[in-house]
């Protein structure tokens, strides 16, 4: 098969067993470090790393951690941030519809390549919905991110009202209206919040699929969500 899409295609739906789609499991193990990483920068309490930091801060500073200690995890692909993408205007000379990826990984040794969307994420309204519309999952949904691709994940920084903030988000998902926005698609048992993640156990929360035939037939696409503790405020001294 010619690329990561065949493959998938191949197991059906777009919740495979991923560990037949990559027998090493490369998905799961770049998932795992972003987490591993995360964790360990937070341990250390940089003073600039919070909640009240811009995402963009937040995730360059990030980026350029993944980056220095990929070898020693036996990563030979690269992670890339704030990469941009937008429509060539042949005519105008322009770049129409200009967006940035937050951090992106490209491997080396197959065809894998995901975009990993960070988004803060408060327990309110206004909060869930930069997280899942035009600045978030929409942005996969529309094809601005993973164009070509049938995987993606969102990241959500949530600080310490860590369970209720992801239990809300999961009944927003819940709700009629968000999946006519989202054009989520049910699992064969009817549920569009496919809770544990079928493809990243232990890491992501819960997964969800959308189609995207209303964008230029593009592939339909996974959102494995995954949740990352993060500080509220700068550390006090």
């Amino acid at each position: 098969m010619d690329n990561q899409d065949d493959k998938i295609a191949a197991y059906g739906r777009l919740a495979p067993a991923w560990n037949q789609v990559y027998p090493d499991d490369e998905f799961g193990k770049v998932a795992k470090f972003i987490q591993d990483q995360w964790v360990k920068v937070v341990s250390h309490r940089p003073v600039h790393f919070h909640l009240g930091s811009h995402e963009s801060k937040l995730t360059k500073f990030f980026n350029s951690i993944l980056e220095q200690f990929k070898s020693e995890a036996g990563f030979i692909g690269h992670f890339t941030s704030e990469a941009v993408h937008g429509v060539p205007d042949l005519e105008q000379g322009l770049l129409m519809d200009e967006r940035r990826t937050d951090i992106r990984y490209l491997s080396s040794r197959s065809d894998l390549t995901v975009t990993f969307e960070f988004k803060k994420l408060k327990d309110n309204r206004d909060s869930r919905l930069k997280y899942y519309g035009k600045s978030g999952v929409l942005r996969f949904v529309e094809g601005h991110y993973s164009k070509e691709n049938s995987i993606g994940v969102m990241v959500g920084l949530v600080g310490n009202n860590f369970p209720a903030t992801v239990t809300s988000l999961q009944r927003a998902f819940a709700m009629t209206g968000t999946h006519s926005l989202l054009h989520m698609i049910p699992c064969p048992q009817g549920r569009y919040v496919r809770d544990p993640s079928d493809a990243l156990p232990s890491i992501a929360t819960f997964d969800t699929e959308h189609s995207r035939a209303v964008y230029d037939g593009r592939p339909e696409i996974l959102l494995c969500h995954m949740f990352l503790n993060t500080p509220d405020a700068k550390p006090k001294t």
